[in-house]
């Protein structure tokens, strides 16, 4: 099944012809006058999918107002109107009424104004589009970060996936930092400025809604570059820090602040910024070449999500391959398909934890791969390594058909079906030259 960002890529994502900016960011812009877009965005929120069904309904107006306003907000825009269609099972007043007063209170807090929408009963379901202004000069897209930007996140990140932790009963922690939590996941508060003003000293922005490094990972898919991101720099609660709960704040999303990239010159402007407008902003990274995401710890080394050297899962394969050697043929081949069905099970499993498409610290796919390369050859030294050499070169080299199907399938078998793609290259380059020879 199609994820909901490979849904938008492959089915709805089209080339624009007649507005400036269309599906691909946080949001769409099109021409106001010869110097402002409109920015015009659309979240909808479900329950049981997006809230939770005990979550208190003004927490929940206000919501689904402030992830809206945060989509404007990191295209370097304001936000003006505001559109609300809502589906709701019943005509309870009382509900309603505690709804519509989040919703105006956040609208009030923003500047936002109401100008329409529709109602109708169903499943509880709040859809909202939002208009903003931005400069044309200074509107933040994904793609325009640049080689050795400063990274910057406003606000404090991991509290709203603990407090969704805690209400799903996977998470307990200290009763005031809870009660913190969970007032984060259900009113999540985006930074209150002219962001006209901050867009003017940044390249690029992302509002934090999936998680830090699904979100970050957009910039660098549309910029064509790689981050280091410094695990201490990452503005998080203390206990979260001391615990070492950093995939809480990684990976957690709900956060609903600004990962922003901006020169390193405009470093000093944008702490006095912060400070003058009261907002707390971190600077926790910098963009660079790798097209990879590697967190560093205090002492200097890499700490998660960095890559995983595919070289390391080929070698992984030779000692397996060593163990089962003298077993019967299918047996052998049994092996290699229940090590293919596990990395295919391991790797959705990864893939949903971390929320990336292809976690790079996947190796089984590599594993499984080479194995079955190798069961199908049974080689000698040279053999070995003559045939290391060919899958390197194809895993990464990755010509047609390996980076078709690498686009075609998702999910755990996406990640390994081009790796068995991959071996099964290099068998055929292998048995011809060993025909020639």
């Amino acid at each position: 099944m199609l994820k909901e960002f490979e849904i938008i890529e492959k089915i709805f994502q089209k080339t624009p012809t007649s507005i400036f900016l269309g599906i691909g960011d946080d949001a769409a812009l099109f021409h106001k006058n010869k110097k402002e877009f409109w920015v015009i965005s659309q979240d909808t929120l479900n329950i049981n999918t997006h809230f939770l069904s005990n979550t208190d309904p003004e927490n929940l107006g206000w919501k689904s107002l402030a992830v809206n306003i945060s989509d404007i907000l990191s295209m370097g825009g304001n936000p003006k109107y505001a559109l609300l269609s809502i589906s709701v099972p019943s005509a309870n007043q009382v509900w309603i009424k505690k709804f519509s007063t989040g919703l105006f209170k956040c609208a009030k807090n923003y500047g936002v104004e109401l100008i329409g929408g529709d109602t109708t009963r169903g499943s509880l379901s709040i859809s909202i589009c939002i208009l903003g202004e931005a400069l044309q000069n200074n509107a933040l897209l994904r793609s325009n970060a640049k080689l050795n930007d400063d990274i910057w996140v406003t606000g404090e990140l991991g509290l709203a996936a603990l407090g969704l932790k805690y209400k799903k009963r996977k998470f307990d922690a200290p009763k005031t930092l809870i009660k913190k939590a969970i007032k984060a996941l259900e009113k999540p508060l985006p930074i209150k400025v002219n962001m006209k003003k901050l867009a003017a000293l940044c390249n690029s922005a992302i509002d934090l809604s999936d998680g830090l490094i699904p979100d970050l990972n957009h910039i660098l898919n549309k910029s064509g570059l790689g981050a280091n991101i410094f695990i201490e720099n990452l503005p998080m609660p203390k206990w979260i820090r001391n615990n070492k709960n950093y995939p809480l704040v990684l990976s957690g999303g709900d956060d609903y602040q600004l990962l922003l990239t901006a020169p390193k010159n405009n470093h000093k402007k944008i702490i006095k910024f912060a400070a003058d407008n009261k907002i707390k902003i971190s600077c926790i990274g910098l963009m660079t070449k790798t097209k990879k995401i590697t967190i560093i710890k205090s002492d200097g080394e890499p700490l998660l999500y960095r890559k995983a050297p595919g070289t390391l899962g080929t070698l992984v394969a030779i000692p397996f391959f060593l163990a089962i050697n003298k077993a019967d043929i299918y047996l052998q081949l049994l092996f290699a398909v229940m090590v293919f069905f596990l990395g295919i099970w391991s790797s959705n499993v990864t893939s949903k934890s971390l929320k990336l498409k292809d976690p790079s610290c996947i190796v089984i796919d590599e594993i499984a791969a080479f194995l079955l390369l190798l069961i199908l050859i049974n080689p000698n030294t040279y053999q070995l390594i003559y045939v290391f050499i060919l899958f390197r070169i194809f895993d990464i080299w990755k010509p047609y058909p390996i980076s078709w199907l690498e686009k075609k399938y998702s999910g755990g078998f996406g990640i390994m079906i081009d790796d068995i793609a991959a071996a099964l290259m290099a068998l055929i380059i292998y048995l011809i030259t060993d025909y020639v020879r």
